[in-house]
Parts: C-alpha cells; sequence; structure tokens
C-alpha cells in the first residue's frame, strides 16, 4: 500500500481576533465554533480564492440552503465523476466523518461565460494543538488513491490557524 503524506502549513492570526462577544470581542460565538476555519479561509480570499466552508461532498440532499447551494457550487465544480466518487464514500463513512472543513478555488477567467476553474483543492484545518482523527486520515487515502478521476494526493491541502507567538514548526502526517 503506498505512503502519502501530508505537510501542514502554519497560517498565523492576531489573538484578539478569536475574542467572542461575550469576551468583549467580534467572534460570534463563545465556543469559537469555525474561527480556524474563517482564519484560513481569509488567508485564501486575501489571494483571491473562494471558498466554501458548508458543503457536503457525500450526501446530494441537505435542509439548509446554504449547505443546499455550496454542495451544488462545489458538484458543478468537480463534475459528476468525483460527485458520484464522494457519493459512494458516503456509505463507507456513513455522514461527513473526515471531509475537510473547506473547498478552495478560483476562478481561471472570471468574466468568461463559459467560466473554467483552476486547481481546486480541499483545505483541513486545525488549532495550535489539535491532532488528526482516524477517520480524517482514511478519508485523506480514499481522495489520494483517486488520481484516474482527477483526485489525487494534491487535492489535500492541512492548514494549522495558531495565533502570532506560536512557536511550533510544520508536522508531516503520514496516511
Amino acid at each position: 500500500m503506498e505512503q502519502y503524506s501530508l505537510k501542514e502549513e502554519i497560517v498565523k492570526y492576531d489573538p484578539s481576533w478569536r475574542l467572542s462577544c461575550k469576551e468583549g470581542g467580534d467572534w460570534p460565538h463563545p465556543n469559537h465554533y469555525g474561527f480556524r476555519e474563517a482564519v484560513v479561509a481569509a488567508h485564501f480570499i486575501q489571494r483571491g480564492y473562494h471558498i466554501l466552508t458548508d458543503y457536503s461532498t457525500t450526501n446530494p440532499k441537505t435542509f439548509r440552503l446554504v449547505k443546499r447551494y455550496y454542495s451544488a457550487i462545489f458538484r458543478e465544480i468537480v463534475g459528476q465523476e468525483i460527485t458520484n466518487f464522494m457519493q459512494k464514500m458516503r456509505r463507507k463513512f456513513v455522514v461527513d466523518c473526515g471531509q475537510p472543513d473547506l473547498f478552495v478555488f478560483q476562478e481561471e477567467t472570471p468574466n468568461d461565460p463559459k467560466i473554467k476553474f483552476r486547481p481546486w483543492f480541499f483545505a483541513e484545518t486545525k488549532g495550535p494543538n489539535e491532532g488528526i482523527r482516524k477517520t480524517q486520515k482514511e478519508y485523506w487515502r480514499a481522495i489520494a488513491e483517486r488520481e484516474d478521476i482527477g483526485l489525487g494526493p494534491q487535492r489535500i491541502r492541512l492548514f494549522r490557524a495558531a495565533p502570532d507567538d506560536y512557536k511550533g514548526q510544520p508536522k508531516t502526517f503520514h496516511y
């Protein structure tokens, strides 16, 4: 079995951004839900990318409009073969357990009526001391092994959102 590896990239943020409204800051959730994803999404938005944060690769139906529309955008970009593969993965993973947090893409020619997209990828986000779950590695492996349909290891990236004073070095994870 081929061994794959993924070296994390560190995206730093000002610690004051993480203060919730209850703490006198701007972040709406006192449990900081979605904060690290927002930090990494902002990193890419500043570079001209589009980000889907609330999407499903494996479930074609959802009751929430945002998730339904983001999932439709995802399917439009990756195409039917990858969509079918991801939906088959649902049986193995039961729900989106292990699905990366963000889907990152960029329009190649935004003024072209036949919109084309530059290479896209999934971004898994972690906090300063957060680990990788076994199901995430299994999900990554399933994606990495399917280069024949346009997936592959280049479609997965790992980001650690950390405060400016974070001293850790990027780690490499094998899956």
